[in-house]
């Protein structure tokens, strides 16, 4: 037992003294292995401090139309949350329904005809039976008439509006040509304007990346002959062309 615990006590002894040889005689390795922890911790610290915490106040992700409430309601509800932005929890409700936007009285009218099979046939087979008064018998004596009287009420009140919330300088003819226009029209089918194409991260690279493809009008300038330069559209007009030509060109 005496001659285990000795032998134990001289191997400890053995592997300190080798580890102290080798620090001794690797010293720049020696201060490394001591520095670089050091270092990491302090460039933490120092990124600590220079980014104080923010302290966010509790919100919530707007809440979105499913298809059972009807395909109009849902399409509007995607399109009107299409930033995806932290909202107040306070203004907390369950769907959100728009009820600035001009269109949502023509969304809710729409929607309840598609989900009424009288008022449906009853219009859609007007111009077929040419049955003016039965038609508009079907559609006032239906339940749902009242709903639809009152969105009629809520579009014609807003029709003033529509002017006002779009500007004068409004042109639906520049609708997807024009990123002040087409966030304009937001108040027309969401009640407040789209959020702008530079706004929005990966629209924005979406939009505004150069385009990468087809050939590189600098490296096309420096082709020596017109030889070159078609055998140099011929091959990145290809798929992949740029990489099979990082392989071909000498």
């Amino acid at each position: 037992m005496k001659l285990s615990r000795h032998a134990d006590s001289m191997q400890i002894r053995a592997l300190l003294k080798k580890d102290y040889l080798v620090r001794i005689r690797q010293p720049w390795m020696t201060i490394i292995q001591y520095v670089w922890p050091c270092m990491i911790f302090a460039a933490l610290y120092i990124l600590r401090n220079r980014f104080q915490a923010v302290e966010i106040n509790d919100c919530q992700f707007p809440t979105r139309n499913l298809q059972a409430n009807g395909i109009l309601p849902f399409f509007q509800s995607y399109i009107c949350t299409f930033e995806n932005e932290c909202q107040d929890a306070k203004s907390y409700a369950e769907t959100e329904e728009f009820n600035d936007a001009p269109v949502t009285p023509v969304v809710n009218i729409v929607q309840i005809i598609l989900d009424n099979a009288a008022l449906y046939d009853a219009i859609v087979k007007l111009p077929i039976e040419r049955n003016f008064i039965a038609s508009v018998t079907a559609i006032v004596s239906h339940a749902k008439f009242k709903e639809i009287e009152r969105n009629g009420d809520r579009l014609v009140k807003m029709l003033p509006e529509i002017r006002k919330k779009v500007g004068d300088q409004f042109d639906i003819l520049q609708l997807f040509s024009d990123d002040q226009t087409f966030s304009k029209s937001g108040n027309i089918l969401c009640g407040r304007p789209f959020p702008r194409s530079d706004n929005i991260r990966f629209v924005d690279n979406i939009l505004y990346t150069p385009d990468y493809a087809g050939p590189d009008k600098d490296e096309l300038a420096v082709m020596p002959t017109p030889y070159c330069k078609q055998l140099y559209l011929d091959v990145t007009n290809t798929n992949n062309g740029k990489i099979t030509w990082r392989f071909l060109k000498p």
